[in-house]
């Protein structure tokens, strides 16, 4: 038996009150309020990375001299091979900031304190804007300088499990699919307008429509310019939707890091059969007791497995690129890519190297998981979003009233009106 409160939520707005509303101006519509609630929580997500990444930055190693210095480190990895104008600009950079030792501890505590306002700025709703701009501009500079494009010009030194293409490049990517706006390409308006022909609500509701099919029938219309899909109604669109980049955008560029970088895993240095045991060895170097012996461990198991290894890798990372591309196996992808990214972050990259008193950030998994969370529709708690119920639920009323909205009426019978006795369907009004 349903509530009076049901029947007042599932009845279609009067005239009067769809005059009211074009008065008032459109209002935000329940997908649109829910999207940007889950925007905002990954986009508080992002400054609280910043954050940690301004903290780590006052390391005593980034004020410190020598080989084992940040800028020794940055010189040691960043600028091998052959010289070339990328390792010419890091080389000059590095040597300018922290060449002496009165510049590193003013460009190191800039660089510190300039994360941090990032970070605070992502939390405040009211410097968002400015703060994810200036996420994006700042996170070349790591990115160019201190990852060398994520090593991926040296490609025999780095792989997906290692940190390719570089956290500083997935924190551009974030900034721009989070940046905050009225609309989205999915083809939802921004604010809905509610509106309805006079006696609407006589009208019965699509799901007790029978009869000729010439009666009055109420259906979604994609003439009307809303091609959202029942799947679409019911869940709330990803925060990607309404960034810079677009839906379409974050998604190739999510299947081109994980299938791009599966490409490395074909390099000759990485298919060798004891690359991945020597990787990991040389973590273990660096790392505390526990870890180290995580690392050990797993060097012991895949010594000589190498080429398997990497064979496997690459085509679960080509897979999690292209299946994100199809609906019917996105949500799929986006899960195995941040459980994926998780096993890289422990096993590849040791947490980001956060317990070795020399890391700059937490590394690449934390960020492709926030960037997954950023593409990945969720389920609508309620309201028209609200996956459908059985027939005469009020789930199931909200969402054929959501339909209602973007109809196109055929021709009325009498047969389909509210009340009308059954044996007069089909009958001419």
């Amino acid at each position: 038996m349903s509530t009076a409160t049901d029947e007042t939520a599932d009845a279609p707005p009067s005239a009067s009150t769809a005059d009211a509303g074009r008065a008032r101006g459109p209002a935000p519509s329940r997908w649109q309020a829910d999207r940007e609630t889950w925007r905002r929580r990954l986009v508080v997500a992002l400054g609280a990375i910043w954050i940690i990444d301004g903290l780590l930055q006052f390391q005593p190693s980034m004020y410190s001299r020598g080989g084992n210095s940040f800028a020794g480190t940055v010189l040691q990895y960043n600028t091998m091979g052959k010289p070339n104008p990328l390792t010419d600009l890091i080389h000059f950079a590095v040597t300018f900031t922290y060449g002496d030792a009165g510049h590193q501890v003013v460009f190191n505590t800039l660089a510190a304190l300039t994360q941090l306002a990032i970070g605070i700025g992502l939390l405040l709703r009211r410097s968002e804007k400015p703060a994810l701009l200036a996420s994006a501009c700042w996170a070349v500079v790591p990115w160019v300088v201190g990852e060398a494009l994520g090593q991926m010009v040296f490609p025999q030194s780095n792989m997906a499990v290692t940190g390719a293409p570089g956290a500083a490049f997935i924190y551009i990517v974030s900034s721009l699919a989070l940046w905050p706006r009225r609309t989205s390409d999915d083809g939802f308006p921004s604010a809905p307008a509610i509106t309805a022909p006079a006696g609407a609500d006589e009208i019965a509701p699509p799901h007790t429509t029978t009869g000729p099919s010439r009666g009055l029938t109420w259906r979604a219309s994609r003439a009307s310019g809303n091609p959202a899909s029942s799947r679409d109604a019911a869940t709330i669109p990803d925060a990607a939707g309404g960034g810079l980049l677009g839906r379409a955008g974050a998604r190739l560029i999510w299947a081109a890091i994980w299938v791009g970088t599966a490409l490395l895993e074909l390099e000759h240095a990485n298919w060798a059969p004891d690359a991945i045991s020597a990787q990991l060895r040389d973590l273990a170097e660096r790392e505390p007791s526990l870890l180290a012996t995580l690392d050990r461990a797993m060097a012991r198991a895949s010594f000589g497995h190498g080429t398997e290894i990497a064979l496997a890798m690459a085509l679960v990372q080509v897979w999690i690129g292209i299946a994100a591309l199809r609906p019917a196996t996105r949500d799929t992808a986006l899960g195995v890519g941040i459980v994926v990214s998780l096993v890289y972050w422990v096993l590849g990259q040791n947490f980001g190297g956060l317990l070795t008193g020399t890391a700059t950030d937490p590394n690449l998994g934390p960020l492709m998981v926030l960037f997954a969370l950023a593409l990945w529709p969720r389920p609508s708690v309620a309201g028209i979003g609200a996956p459908p119920g059985p027939p005469g639920t009020a789930t199931t009323r909200g969402r054929e009233h959501a339909r209602m909205l973007n109809c196109r009426c055929e021709e009325p019978t009498i047969g389909h009106r509210a009340g009308a006795d059954p044996s007069e369907a089909g009958r001419p009004a």
